[in-house]
């Protein structure tokens, strides 16, 4: 269980985002909602123990996420990010590097597993030898939000999630197998359970 308890982040002009206090039951999705620059990708990093708070705690399982127990707590959480990585290789490349990755070890998937979880999305599997450049930033997105459901985590955060109804049903599709689903945008049209918004 997720838990924001008084939670704040800096901003880059100095002022705090607004705080608040949320419970992420398993099973949840919750939106992280508010203009550009209001602190939603800080707060997913702070999840993860990857950037400060200014006030207020997280915890998972009641226990507090910080610098020293992120690392710990980083094997529980899959995480798409708003910005795209830069990689040479192709896109099998990359799903398996993100595959090797000792945090991923518990779980060794293959090419059907990422079939799976790209018919979802309405990708096409012809990508998949594709150089991963050659992709556009949405693909690219949701190349990398399968890669959650393929290493089945049970917490997923994703920083601004394309915003379409393949994506709506398989975000609703992980919490309905237990997952807590927390995304952040700037204006709202995936479903959710619970929304806080920043200002």
């Amino acid at each position: 269980m997720l838990e924001f308890k008084n939670v704040s982040v800096s901003l880059s002009d100095g002022r705090s985002s607004s705080p608040f206090s949320l419970v992420v039951q398993p099973g949840e999705v919750v939106c992280i909602s508010g203009v550009p620059g209001s602190g939603k990708s800080l707060l997913l990093k702070a999840v993860m123990g990857l950037a400060p708070l200014r006030t207020g705690f997280i915890t998972v399982d009641g226990e507090p996420v910080d610098a020293g127990s992120g690392s710990f707590f980083r094997r529980m959480v899959s995480y798409v990010p708003q910005d795209l990585p830069e990689y040479e290789g192709t896109v099998a490349d990359i799903m398996q590097s993100l595959g090797r990755l000792q945090v991923n070890a518990h779980r060794k998937a293959d090419r059907k597993d990422v079939d799976v979880a790209w018919a979802q999305l309405q990708l096409p599997s012809t990508l998949y030898l594709q150089p991963w450049k050659s992709l556009t930033a949405e693909q690219c997105r949701l190349v990398l939000l399968s890669a959650a459901y393929i290493h089945e985590r049970p917490i997923l955060l994703v920083d601004d999630p394309v915003q379409n109804v393949d994506v709506d049903h398989f975000l609703q599709a992980m919490a309905a197998h237990g997952t807590e689903v927390v995304y952040t945008c700037a204006e709202r049209s995936l479903g959710c359970q619970k929304v806080i918004t920043l200002t």
